[in-house]
């Protein structure tokens, strides 16, 4: 399928509508990226590490999560979020858990 002209000046202008224009004093234009969280069924999360890192931790060993694997950790995230990668960042983040790697030791 080829892209008509209609299109792709949609998405051009999806792309200035997220960005902020300013001028200088030096007469340069500075053009800011203006990030909002967007909900659509699920919450994106911008890129936004410690964001992300929170929404991680406490899907994982918050007051009632209770240390779950990867997989069932993922879906109940994914119920209320998304963002490019989930499934890889919550599976590292899982893997690094000590707690975790105690008991599936023992067990």
């Amino acid at each position: 399928m080829v892209a008509n002209a209609l299109s792709r000046r949609a998405k051009i202008d999806l792309r200035a509508m997220l960005a902020r224009l300013s001028l200088l004093d030096d007469g340069s234009l500075l053009a800011e990226r203006q990030v909002k969280l967007v909900w659509i069924q699920r919450m994106c999360i911008p890129k936004d590490d410690d964001l992300r890192q929170s929404a991680l931790q406490e899907a994982h060993s918050g007051l009632y999560a209770m240390h779950p694997g990867g997989n069932k950790m993922y879906r109940n995230l994914r119920e209320l979020y998304w963002w490019p990668g989930l499934k890889c960042e919550v599976m590292e983040s899982v893997g690094k858990c000590l707690v975790c790697q105690k008991v599936k030791v023992e067990h």
